[in-house]
This record gives C-alpha cells, structure tokens and sequence, in this order.
C-alpha cells in the first residue's frame, strides 16, 4: 500500500516539475513543542515554482516528546510526503503559506517500528537575502497521526530558495496627511 501511495505521488509531481517555471526549496530546522514538551525536526522541501504556486514534496527527520504520563509515544519520524507553497512577493519580504501531507516511519517506545500518518500546515515571512536565497521564520502545526496521535506547534527557521513571485502585492501607501477609512 505505501508503494502504490509513493508511486502515486511521483507520478502526479513528475509532471507538474517538467513544466515548472524553475526550482525552489526551503532547509527548515524546527523547535517542536508537544504534550508540554520540547524536541526538534530538521525539513527539506522540493518544489515546481508556477509564480506564486508550488508544489513538491519533503522528508524530514523529527524527534517529538510526550509527557511521562503518555512516555510510551516518544517518537523517532521520518516524515516524507506532499509539500504545497503559496508564495506572496511583498517587496523584500515574501509571505509564505506552506501545507504539508504523507506519512511518517519511525518508533515509539511502546512500537519499535510503526508507520501512520502526518499533516501539517504553516505561515511564515522570508527577508530576501539576494540571488533568490531567503532567510525566515514561522509557525506550524503538525499532526502525527497512528500510534498514539500527537499535535506539535513548532516554531521554525527556514533558509528558502527560488524565484519570488513576479509580481510584488501592492499593500497601499500611507503618506503623512493621509488618513485610513475601512
């Protein structure tokens, strides 16, 4: 069933990438906080850039905590899945909206090998550092999903790369004098 799942994603992403305007990525390092309790994740992801669109895939290495109470969900996870971007140019800052879905592979305590399922979703502003190299922050929430389910907030710095979108969001000016009516 995995294979046929994996075989079903490369073939949906193979060709959205042959007709990509270009590659973009992101290295993302994580704080996970989960069940009151603090770990860490290290990302990757790989996307077809359509402008604003991406869509691409990730994997990942995470280690996230549970209180004793639930110390038999401890757990190592290699999460590797579908990775969408939409990207926001807001002059020297982009806007980011990433979702993420797939499964993950790894062990509890309680399951020395166990698979089940990952969703995670996040906002996060880029600061352009030049040559298409962004450096950001944001926030996500993650799902692990099967052998004891967790929820993880995580706080995340990402090194991204890529074309911005080619047309900067127009947010108005406010010049002195001016006044604002919603």
């Amino acid at each position: 069933m995995i294979r046929s799942l994996l075989l079903a994603i490369a073939l949906t992403l193979v060709p959205a990438a042959a007709q990509a305007q270009a590659l973009a990525g992101a290295l993302n390092g994580s704080i996970v906080i989960a069940d009151q309790d603090v770990g860490g994740a290290l990302w990757a992801d790989l996307w077809a850039s359509f402008d604003w669109f991406r869509v691409g895939g990730f994997a990942g290495v995470a280690i996230i905590p549970a209180p004793a109470a639930r110390d038999a969900y401890n757990r190592n996870a290699t999460p590797l899945g579908v990775s969408l971007a939409a990207v926001a140019n807001l002059g020297d800052v982009d806007l980011e909206l990433r979702l993420r879905g797939g499964l993950w592979a790894g062990a509890t305590q309680d399951a020395k090998m166990t698979v089940g399922g990952f969703l995670g979703g996040g906002a996060f502003l880029d600061f352009h550092l030049g040559g298409g190299a962004s450096l950001g922050g944001g926030i996500e929430l993650w799902g692990f999903l099967g052998a004891g389910a967790t929820w993880a907030v995580t706080p995340t710095i990402t090194l991204t790369f890529g074309p911005p979108p080619a047309t900067p969001v127009d947010l108005g000016t406010v010049s002195s004098g001016s006044s604002f009516t919603p």
